[in-house]
């Protein structure tokens, strides 16, 4: 609640990779959030019910979240009937698609074996 004005927020954390101390990772992500409407999310794709909110943010052991407090105005979210196409049976989608660069102090593990 913001201004007397409930909002829809969305946060993306980003933890330490290894779960340790170490304050040498980093990462650049891009991160496009939309609120899905799910009266036609069967239909062989999404559609959108309303622009997607990008942004761009750099995570690491000083940074390790972001997001966007004022999403979208709840009341807007309740009462439009274009908005309201988000909600079935008393559920909300929010799609978050993340891409991340240039990553740093984080060790490969994919492909290799325990030992």
């Amino acid at each position: 609640r913001l201004d007397g004005t409930h909002y829809l927020g969305i946060e993306i954390i980003v933890d330490n990779p290894n779960n340790s101390q170490d304050s040498s990772w980093s990462c650049q992500a891009r991160v496009v959030l939309r609120l899905v409407q799910q009266d036609h999310a069967g239909a062989g794709g999404h559609d959108y019910a309303q622009a997607p909110y990008t942004f761009y943010h750099t995570f690491g052991p000083n940074a390790t979240q972001r997001g966007s407090f004022r999403f979208i105005r709840w009341d807007e979210i309740c009462q439009s009937s274009h908005y309201g196409a988000g909600f079935k049976n008393g559920s909300l989608t929010v799609e978050a698609k993340i891409e991340v660069r240039d990553v740093t102090g984080v060790e490969d593990s994919v492909g290799k074996s325990e030992q």
